[in-house]
């Protein structure tokens, strides 16, 4: 007669079922991984184009209303809501500054307009505020220690110029530009900087930084059209009535460094105590929300050049 062993059989129906439990459990993770994965897949999408009708919307108004907006996103009219799939779009601009500084590439132009659409939100109808020609902005440029510019110093490496546009009932009648000159006719770069010239010189800033101050009434300088003789204080701090100005700087010369090839840019720093300008960066940024899930995109944008007539440099 031959007897069953229980004890055997037990086992061995107990590894079968842990490996098939073994085998559910792992087959549950991955379809639990996949499903995860998906819904990120799903979610990222959502998220990507809820971020970037943030960015558009913040394009569009930053375009209409020119450089130096700034929407801070907290009113209610800078937030997009969507029902299916459910998410929260918030997005604002950031575009002026207490100071700029950057660098001047070889070739560059950077505008800077001393004048901005100064509404809080988009549903505020448009307000030009204006730096006051009352309040001294002070330009630096420089330094370029160590760079020769191919060993001339009375080389122009970079120039600049100042616009003004007389505004009567909200209409621009004029555009002048005070632009620099030299007392010096054959050699823009005779002489002393802010005195003799006012054109930025390889020699000027071989070892320091050149400061250009609105309320110089020494530094020489020529307003166009008609190329009259005037200063810097007396273009911008001695005018009455509404103006606005608008600061171009730009490199012109050969930014070569001996044995090194070319340097990469000339720093500047334009400043005013207690005063903003529009930057020449703007950034737009988006936040959204979807439940617990929350992601915030910026984008730094250069701004479009501005009001460019009368762009010029009289070296006599």
């Amino acid at each position: 007669m031959k007897y069953k062993n229980a004890g055997v059989s037990l086992a061995v129906s107990m590894i079968v079922s842990f490996l098939v439990l073994g085998l559910s459990v792992e087959i549950m993770r991955l379809v639990s991984k996949s499903f995860d994965q998906t819904q990120n897949l799903v979610r990222g999408n959502q998220v990507f184009y809820g971020a970037e009708g943030g960015l558009e919307a913040a394009f569009f108004h930053h375009n209409s209303r020119g450089q130096g907006v700034q929407f801070d996103g907290t009113d209610a009219s800078q937030t997009i809501a969507q029902a299916d799939p459910e998410l929260s779009v918030s997005w604002k601009i950031d575009g002026r500054a207490d100071s700029i500084s950057g660098n001047l590439r070889e070739n560059q132009t950077v505008q800077i307009p001393f004048f901005w659409d100064g509404a809080a939100n988009v549903g505020e109808a448009a307000t030009i505020e204006r730096i006051p020609s009352s309040d001294n902005f002070t330009l630096e440029i420089g330094d370029a220690s160590g760079l020769d510019f191919n060993s001339n110093p009375d080389v122009v490496i970079a120039t600049w110029d100042l616009k003004r546009a007389t505004i009567v009932s909200d209409e621009i009648s004029k555009v002048e530009t005070f632009t620099p000159t030299s007392s010096d006719a054959e050699n823009p770069c005779a002489g002393n900087f802010g005195s003799e010239h006012s054109f930025v010189c390889a020699g000027d800033i071989f070892s320091t930084s050149i400061s250009i101050s609105s309320n110089d009434s020494n530094l020489p300088g020529a307003v166009l059209p008609g190329k009259m003789s005037s200063d810097l204080s007396t273009f911008f701090v001695g005018t009455s009535g509404t103006h606005n100005y608008l600061l171009s700087i730009r490199a012109v010369g050969s930014f070569d460094k001996t044995g090194e090839g070319k340097i990469q840019n000339l720093p500047f720093l334009l400043s005013a105590a207690g005063l903003e300008f529009p930057k020449t960066e703007y950034t737009a940024s988006a936040t959204v929300t979807a439940g617990n899930f929350e992601k915030t995109i910026r984008v730094t944008i250069p701004e479009r050049t501005t009001m460019g007539m009368f762009d010029s440099v009289i070296f006599d």
